[in-house]
């Protein structure tokens, strides 16, 4: 009986870590879906514009893309790595 208690435990802790994991990642994608909304709405880009744009400036800052994304949702105007991003694609 306590070998089916503890392996139950066992199940469970992992079933909650998986829940953690999967609501973490459903928050990163939501952030990242609404930056690309916010910077398609802003530059009237078009949503895969706005997703490379948001990409690319993550990436060139060695930043994660959700982090980036929440900051762009954050501010009213554009963070300093999209805005280097959009100053280099004007030249």
């Amino acid at each position: 009986m306590s070998d089916l208690l503890d392996g139950t435990s066992v199940e469970l802790e992992l079933l909650r870590e998986r829940t953690q994991q999967l609501q973490h990642a459903l928050s990163s994608r939501v952030a990242v879906d609404t930056a690309v909304g916010v910077l398609l709405e802003r530059h009237g880009l078009g949503r895969q514009d706005a997703f490379e744009l948001l990409r690319r400036a993550a990436r060139n800052h060695r930043r994660s893309i959700h982090e980036l994304a929440r900051e762009v949702i954050a501010n009213r105007t554009d963070t300093p790595e999209i805005a280097e991003i959009l100053a280099l694609r004007r030249q």
